[in-house]
């Protein structure tokens, strides 16, 4: 399969598309309206210069570079904990995602919609398919996309089944409310399910577990 992927672009070029991308990402997920289905909630939420040094702090001692700037963020929580959000280092999570997709794009996992609205302004996806499971989730953030190339399939991804002569130009997994390294286990179960069905896939911070994986194993934990 010929495929035309953001990682091949020139880097001026490569860069412009990232910003539209990470711009999109985070725009079109803040105008979502504070409402609740079932057990989820969209919210917006306000990060002062001190919440931001304190998260800052904090990820430093674990270790991890992650934090949150000063701003307005839109979440999606369930019962109450905070899933996704349009935070500069989620979006930044979609990077791999912007490089390698093209054609007709499969993401398993919806969330608050970041990785759709960033794929929307990519010239070289003709469609995007998101399947999610949560009704609720498809309550909440599905009418956002009246109009765009998107469809949405109420499906499990992992029991979802695959149709004959089904192909994606790319397949983004990104089905976790939190990181841990036990999630691998099913990152390898999806990919192996469509493991003849894309030239690319992946799922969400994969690289950044198996490096953690990688060091517990060396510490003996």
């Amino acid at each position: 399969m010929i495929t035309e992927t953001a990682i091949n672009l020139p880097w001026k070029e490569r860069l412009e598309a990232w910003k539209r991308f990470e711009r999109a990402a985070y725009k079109k997920t803040l105008v979502y309206g504070n409402k609740e289905s079932g057990d989820w909630k969209l919210e917006h939420q306000e990060v002062s210069e001190a919440d931001a040094k304190w998260d800052m702090m904090q990820n430093a001692m674990h270790g991890s570079r992650r934090c949150t700037p000063k701003g307005t963020y839109t979440g999606i929580k369930h019962n109450g904990h905070l899933v996704m959000s349009n935070t500069p280092d989620e979006i930044n999570d979609l990077r791999p995602l912007h490089d390698n997709a093209t054609g007709n794009v499969l993401v398993n996992g919806l969330g608050l919609g970041c990785a759709v609205w960033g794929l929307l302004t990519m010239p070289q996806v003709k469609h995007v398919h998101v399947v999610e499971i949560s009704s609720d989730v498809l309550s909440l953030v599905q009418p956002y996309f009246a109009g765009e190339r998107v469809s949405f399939e109420h499906a499990d991804a992992f029991t979802r089944p695959v149709a004959k002569g089904e192909k994606w130009g790319a397949v983004w997994h990104d089905i976790w409310p939190n990181l841990c390294t036990d999630d691998l286990q099913e990152h390898g179960k999806l990919k192996r399910k469509y493991a003849r069905r894309t030239d690319w896939q992946q799922a969400w911070c994969q690289e950044t577990l198996r490096y953690q994986r990688d060091r517990e194993r060396r510490s003996g934990w």
